[in-house]
């Protein structure tokens, strides 16, 4: 039976010329005009799996958010925004296999539409991020401890955390070298990030217990003319984990 394991999180918002901070101005009378700005800090580098882990393959980390900023003009020509909001220690994708049986696995990604947060039915045309994913790494990880903690740990960007794959698992994980990856906004069909491959002869080596992919240099490419002013775009990634042959 196919198993898949859904992880989703807010990842991407785009504002063209958003008044992000106003000050409320008095009017005649007993009345004024009432404004908030919203306010927030995070100290996440990343988006830790709840497991369980001990005995199953599971996700243990995506990236927290993608923010491409809050102030972005409007323009008629194409414009790729920076994520505005990469953590110092590193995005990553992770995937933990405690399983004693191992079979083919593979995470994918799905983008969905980038829509307006006043008008659901305005969506941007044709947008995409691209972000690089870096080599596939050993993720020291301990399924156990992780169970007793509740979250995925220790934090990936930790020193020692993450480690180069030896060269006999290396040819079991396909997409190992480091590459742009491509999401298109609205498509149904997600792209695949990382896949492992169970070997024919089963005394073959059968892999790490757990694998990472530093994610970095994320981009978001908006078509022009497709933005409509004042106004902020909000999309999700989900990534999906399933044990489907790669």
């Amino acid at each position: 039976m196919k198993k898949k394991l859904l992880f989703g999180l807010t990842a991407a918002a785009f504002g063209a010329v958003l008044i992000t901070a106003t000050p409320a101005q008095a009017v005649t009378g007993d009345t004024a005009n009432s404004m908030k700005t919203e306010t927030g800090i995070g100290f996440l580098t990343y988006n830790p799996g709840s497991g369980p882990f001990q005995n199953n393959l599971a996700l243990t980390f995506v990236p927290s958010s993608f923010n491409f900023g809050n102030a972005n003009k409007v323009s008629a020509n194409a414009q790729t925004f920076a994520q505005q909001d990469a953590p110092t220690g590193g995005q990553y994708l992770g995937v933990s296999d405690d399983r004693k049986t191992k079979t083919s696995w593979n995470v994918t990604a799905t983008l969905a539409d980038f829509v307006n947060s006043k008008d659901e039915t305005d969506k941007l045309e044709n947008a995409s991020i691209v972000m690089n994913m870096e080599t596939v790494q050993k993720y020291n990880f301990n399924a156990k401890e992780a169970d007793e903690a509740g979250y995925a740990t220790p934090d990936p960007s930790a020193s020692g955390s993450l480690t180069s794959l030896d060269a006999n698992y290396a040819n079991l994980y396909s997409g190992i070298a480091a590459g742009n990856i491509t999401l298109n906004a609205g498509s149904t069909a997600g792209s695949k990030v990382l896949n492992y491959n169970l070997p024919a002869n089963t005394t073959a080596q059968t892999g790490t217990a757990a694998v990472a992919r530093k994610i970095s240099n994320v981009n978001l490419n908006v078509k022009g003319g497709s933005a409509t002013e004042n106004s902020k775009y909000s999309s999700t990634i989900k990534w999906v984990l399933s044990d489907d042959a790669a």
